[in-house]
């Protein structure tokens, strides 16, 4: 039976293999996809989803229709939206 000094260290061994073996993998996946791609000529639209664009309302949070300004919703809240709010 192993000690614990000797699990020890066959661990830190396997560890650093691991490492070798994940870092060999992943190059050569690489280099396949990067084969295929070429091949059929995939763009990145192909593979990936549009990012989302966020309405711009929602960006913006809150907008002044008069003087078009706006506010995110964070920090205090303007003048001109309290405003807003005792006209609506």
């Amino acid at each position: 039976m192993l000690t614990h000094k000797e699990l020890l260290a066959k661990n830190i061994l396997l560890d650093q293999q691991i490492r070798v073996m994940y870092a060999h993998a992943r190059s050569t996946a690489i280099e396949q996809a990067r084969r295929l791609i070429d091949q059929y000529e995939i763009l990145e639209e192909d593979v990936f989803r549009p990012k989302r664009v966020m309405p711009y309302s929602y960006i913006n949070g809150y907008r002044d229709p008069k003087s078009g300004r706006v506010w995110s919703g964070e920090g205090p809240a303007p003048k001109w939206l309290g405003s807003m709010k005792s006209g609506m």
